[in-house]
């Protein structure tokens, strides 16, 4: 472990300030030095861990200075223990640790939310659970009649893209409704239990069978988010979220959504807090 004191004036300053900002952003709220406190978190010592991680000396998780030979102090992106850029966007809730089993927040398989954890499983055991499909709902809303998204493309139901043959001139019924959903809901599974090597909590698949749902499984396939959940990290996979807030406009160009942006801090939410 390295003492605070051991860094230089302006280095301590750096990591104090990136506490207090961290402070504020776990309450949900954002200090007036927004700007300032993010220009001196940024340049805050890799050595200084702002993610919780886990001190070998005393069998704990804990976070501050780290120690100099962590192999995840190299100033690459791949572990779990470096800086993690915020995203200005969004409040930061509170991170786990980075194994699943110690996420006492996680629900069990019928998607009740308790206090004792659930054990994690491989993907491919687990289902989306009735909380999981009503959180995708909620966030996608009920459209009895075509319209168009805001990247232009014909859309109907709870967010189902219309597919080549697929036509309702008349608007659709409940049971169409359900019948979509279903199939969508099995494509987006699919694509999280045939991709993901780590094992998952309800909470956890749930988050990710939304957000694929949502982002569509290609994009979940070839994603950092993937690469860095199968890595183990966790952490890192849930702060890829927030950065999905984009569509494709239909005259060309990127936009930021307001509804992806509060979606994707949801389903963060979810992922590390098993909210639903």
């Amino acid at each position: 472990m390295k003492r605070l004191d051991s860094f230089t004036r302006q280095e301590q300053k750096q990591i104090i300030e990136r506490l207090r900002f961290d402070f504020y952003m776990r309450k949900g709220f954002v200090p007036p030095q927004l700007a300032k406190l993010q220009k001196l978190a940024a340049t805050a010592p890799l050595s200084f861990k702002f993610n919780p991680y886990h001190d070998p000396d005393n069998g704990q998780f804990t976070f501050g200075p780290g120690n100099d030979d962590d192999s995840d102090d190299d100033g690459d992106d791949s572990g779990s223990d470096t800086t993690t850029p915020v995203n200005p966007d969004l409040p930061v809730p509170p991170l786990p640790s980075d194994d699943p089993s110690n996420l006492t927040h996680v629900a069990d398989a019928s998607g009740q939310t308790g206090s004792a954890p659930a054990k994690p499983q491989p993907a491919k055991d687990l289902s989306i659970s009735q909380q999981g499909i009503d959180f995708i709902t909620q966030h996608e809303s009920f459209k009895p009649t075509v319209y168009l998204d805001l990247a232009g493309r014909p859309t109907i139901g709870y967010g189902h893209l219309l597919q080549p043959g697929e036509s309702y001139p008349n608007g659709i019924t409940r049971d169409e409704t359900e019948q979509l959903l279903t199939d969508d809901l099995d494509t987006a599974e699919t694509a999280v239990q045939n991709n993901v090597k780590v094992p998952l909590t309800q909470s956890l698949y749930d988050a990710l069978v939304s957000f694929t749902y949502n982002e569509g499984a290609g994009a979940f396939e070839s994603s950092t988010l993937l690469h860095l959940l199968n890595q183990g990290d966790y952490n890192g996979a849930a702060n890829q979220m927030p950065l999905w807030h984009y569509v494709s406009l239909s005259g060309g160009g990127h936009a930021s959504s307001t509804g992806l942006i509060n979606r994707r801090t949801d389903e963060r939410n979810l992922f590390l807090n098993g909210n639903y």
